[in-house]
């Protein structure tokens, strides 16, 4: 049995605030005029998306919601989600962001397991029909559904009206990096997904780290296939971008040809995909006519850095990095600036806060990141005698003190981004 640690965390450099409402309010208030997000033609500055955010707090406050409240958020990328999660973050409730895949049962799972009493949705995205599904649920939990583009929404937003500013700064000021934050649920590898609960620490310190990890500075507009409502389109895209003070450029659901459009029309610098959505793209029709000239942040061996109008060295790449929904991403990583030689054939060093156990050659982890547990279960059903979270993947840490990931001990399928 080995263990290694991290550096101690308050050695890492660039760490803000670390409540989700702490973050908002720090970033927002350093780049109140700089636009935080593009969609649609609405252009959403800092100070925009912090008074949206307010907004939706305050309604929840009317609502009833309270510390520890489930709020579920059932939507696209799109601003009105980010509003959401932070609007929830800032009145003490916890976010449950819901896959926007998913189907009626799983959708239900969700829902009853979580205790959700508050959903705010959209009502159809593609061929889903969520309002249409929540409707035909028994959830004895759920006690307000607001729908946008109904009167249910308009009839939310409006309690916003009777709650002060004062009031919810007051109720902000109460939440701490170490209450119940989110409940995100995994894509179920073996059973019905999983509910693991994090604090807010874990989401506010991993998009801190993320902004300084993928060199981020105010000039970043990044779009992103990632869904928000998995850990790492929430702190590895929208956290970074908003903590670099950047812009992001949201698409609601991914389709190639609309993809091209926005990273050419938004001047997009740092985009991120799954290699299916990689290779969409580059069988487009429009691919080659596309402008990308204004993408930095790719690599070079990648559809986007093979691109005619793009010219980028071996000097970027976000892959020598470790982490799970369990840890709200990387336990392991070397800014994507590291040379190759260096990053190469490893996922980089154990992180600040973070320690490593390799058992019977299985990584086990536990630091400042771990979750508080799966949502319902025993404490000892999450992590050993030590407080460590046994996470199933393979691993050793070498003579350099890097970690090296080989692979799964079991053998799930990934598809998509997600585990089936």
């Amino acid at each position: 049995m080995d263990r290694f640690s991290g550096p101690p965390p308050e050695t890492e450099p660039g760490i803000g605030a670390l409540t989700l409402g702490g973050l908002l309010a720090e970033t927002a208030g350093r780049h109140r005029e700089r636009q935080a997000i593009a969609f649609g033609g609405r252009p959403w500055t800092y100070g925009d998306l912090e008074a949206e955010a307010r907004r939706v707090a305050r309604a929840l406050l009317a609502a009833g919601a309270g510390k520890g409240t489930r709020v579920a958020v059932l939507m696209g990328n799109r601003p009105e989600w980010v509003a959401a999660a932070f609007g929830v973050a800032l009145s003490g409730g916890v976010l449950v962001p819901v896959n926007t895949f998913f189907e009626r049962d799983e959708l239900a799972h969700v829902l009853g397991h979580s205790d959700t009493a508050i959903l705010l949705l959209q009502e159809r995205l593609l061929t889903h029909q969520y309002l249409q599904l929540v409707e035909g649920l028994e959830l004895p939990q759920l006690r307000v559904v607001a729908c946008l583009g109904t009167p249910s929404w308009d009839g939310f937003i409006s309690g916003a009206d009777d709650v002060s500013d004062e009031w919810l700064d007051a109720v902000a000021a109460a939440v701490s990096p170490f209450d119940d934050a989110l409940i995100v649920y995994t894509s179920g590898t073996t059973a019905r997904p999983k509910g693991v609960l994090h604090a807010h620490r874990p989401p506010a310190w991993q998009s801190w780290r993320f902004a300084r990890h993928l060199c981020l500075d105010p000039s970043v507009r990044s779009w992103s296939a990632f869904p928000f409502f998995w850990t790492a389109g929430f702190c590895m895209v929208m956290g970074a971008t908003l903590c670099a003070g950047g812009c992001l450029v949201l698409q609601e659901h991914f389709e190639p040809g609309a993809a091209l459009r926005l990273l050419e029309a938004e001047r997009v610098t740092s985009p991120h995909a799954w290699p299916h959505q990689l290779a969409a793209m580059e069988d487009h029709p429009d691919w080659a006519t596309t402008d990308l000239s204004s993408l930095r942040q790719v690599e070079a061996f990648t559809s986007f850095g093979r691109h005619p109008t793009v010219h980028v060295g071996d000097t970027w790449s976000p892959r020598a990095a470790y982490g799970l929904t369990e840890t709200f991403t990387i336990i392991s990583s070397f800014p994507c600036d590291t040379p190759a030689s260096v990053r190469e054939g490893n996922e980089g060093p154990v992180l600040p806060g973070m320690q490593v156990r390799i058992v019977d050659g299985e990584i086990c982890v536990k630091g400042i990141t771990l979750m508080k547990g799966y949502y319902k279960s025993a404490p000892e059903d999450c992590v050993d005698e030590d407080g460590f979270f046994h996470t199933g993947d393979a691993g050793l840490v070498d003579d350099g003190a890097l970690l090296h990931w080989p692979g799964r001990t079991s053998d799930p399928i990934k598809t998509g981004g997600a585990n089936v």
